[in-house]
């Protein structure tokens, strides 16, 4: 229960003791040897009490534990699925199991955190440019209240900035969805297959029909991933959902193209109104009109930093609360095993069999 015997195949002077848990190095191995369970071992010497070992590649490793996986659902049109797997030792094939269950269930939560990943990433690109704006506009406002002191508006000036701030506004982030469908564009046209789609309503973009085609193409593609994995291309499934994941990227080039075409006229519009605005803002005393263009600056790049923030802030909390959409029901135990082979009954069979057979040639 403590010490075994080494043997070396081929190296005649190997044969040494050793203490379980001990390294042992030479040869070319490192290695070390432990009980599975030290509290049920118990040596038995009418046994031959010989363990062999010997070394694979993990690709090989791979391939073998593949083929004896066994995936079957409980039922037709069940969405649980009973894991089994064959080998020589139950306690492997347990631990290969319950691993092979763990790491499905962190991949499939590694991609949905991939998503809000990407999206916090994509914020993080526009806030560096709104804080860099920011910044500017708040010591040019600072510089202005050091040069003037105290600048009041008047009724009419006031009244002015109100109306610029808000077309302002609605500039920026019809200028944010700009840049989503620009994001979207190229996410279509670099063939990504990831699925991992950034939302469209992270950037205010509110067409409900490009928000579900978002959804099915990020959705279809995990999917062909998942299976792409384990099945050949060329089966049905996989062509199945391709041919779903075409059209769907056809329909959003064409969404893409006519939001393009609104986006403009909306930008065209907000454009003329800015315009009228500032016609009427060049009427006013210079040092008046100045302070109007620099606080315009200042509360737009801010609106537009808070609204970020805050996009971001739900991002992360949604990232926080993602879960996966598998769970296990049961974990694989070693009192679940059923021998399989070796069958004395049926060896016995074949055995009188073969035995009779080669007596009946002979005879």
């Amino acid at each position: 229960d403590s010490t075994y015997i080494l043997i070396v195949k081929g190296y005649s002077d190997t044969e040494k003791p050793m203490k379980f848990g001990q390294q042992f190095t030479g040869y070319g191995y490192n290695f070390k040897i432990e009980l599975r369970n030290k509290n049920n071992f118990r040596y038995n010497p009418e046994n031959t009490n010989k363990f062999y070992f010997y070394f694979i590649g993990p690709d090989e490793i791979a391939n073998n534990y593949r083929r004896n996986l066994n995936v079957t659902p409980i039922d037709k049109d069940a969405t649980i699925v009973t894991l089994s797997s064959t080998g020589f030792v139950c306690e492997q094939e347990a631990d290969y199991l319950n691993m092979l269950m763990d790491v499905y269930i962190k991949q499939g939560l590694e991609t949905k955190n991939k998503m809000a990943d990407n999206t916090i990433e994509f914020i993080n690109n526009q806030l560096i440019i709104v804080s860099d704006s920011l910044k500017k506009a708040e010591a040019n406002l600072q510089k202005l209240r050091r040069e003037n002191k105290l600048i009041d508006l008047s009724k009419d000036g006031a009244l002015l900035q109100t109306r610029l701030e808000k077309f302002e506004t609605e500039k920026t982030l019809l200028n944010l969805q700009y840049q989503y469908y620009q994001y979207l564009k190229e996410y279509l046209d670099s063939k990504n297959e990831t699925g991992d789609i950034i939302s469209p309503n992270v950037m205010g973009v509110t067409d409900q029909t490009l928000v579900r085609l978002v959804s099915e193409l990020a959705t279809l593609q995990q999917k062909s991933n998942q299976l792409s994995m384990n099945i050949s291309a060329e089966l049905p499934p996989v062509n199945y959902l391709e041919k779903d994941i075409i059209n769907i990227r056809k329909a959003l080039t064409e969404n893409i193209a006519s939001s393009f075409v609104s986006l403009n006229r909306s930008l065209d519009d907000v454009n003329k109104r800015i315009e009228l605005v500032n016609r009427e803002i060049i009427k006013l005393p210079e040092t008046e009109s100045k302070r109007l263009s620099i606080q315009r600056n200042f509360d737009v790049n801010n609106t537009v930093y808070t609204y970020l923030l805050e996009k971001r802030a739900e991002t992360g909390i949604a990232r926080s609360s993602n879960v996966s959409d598998n769970k296990i029901i049961d974990r694989a135990e070693t009192f679940n095993a059923v021998q399989i082979k070796p069958t004395p009954q049926t060896n016995n069979l074949k055995a009188l069999l073969l035995g009779l057979l080669i007596r009946g040639i002979i005879i």
